[in-house]
């Protein structure tokens, strides 16, 4: 649904662009456009890099953003708390 509604969102994009909603949600599963893009990069990586461990690498990394995301809405909406508290 979220990789729909990103698809409609930006649906006016230039035909020479190409455009792949990334839909993670917020314990990490990840949409099904969005496994088989990181699918894609991962092939990519192997063949021009050599690199046999890029999947666990991407994956990794991208798990790691999204946990500092989750941190930093944590974070914003305690302040927010303790602002109304004072």
């Amino acid at each position: 649904m979220a990789e729909e509604n990103k698809n409609r969102k930006y649906s006016p994009i230039p035909g020479h662009l190409i455009f792949t909603p990334i839909a993670l949600e917020t314990l990490g599963a990840y949409g099904p456009l969005a496994t088989r893009f990181f699918s894609e990069v991962e092939k990519r990586q192997v063949t021009v890099l050599g690199d046999q461990t890029a999947k666990h690498k991407l994956y990794q990394r991208v798990s790691i953003e999204l946990q500092r995301g989750n941190a930093r809405c944590i974070m914003f909406a305690l302040k927010l708390k303790n602002d109304q508290d004072d």
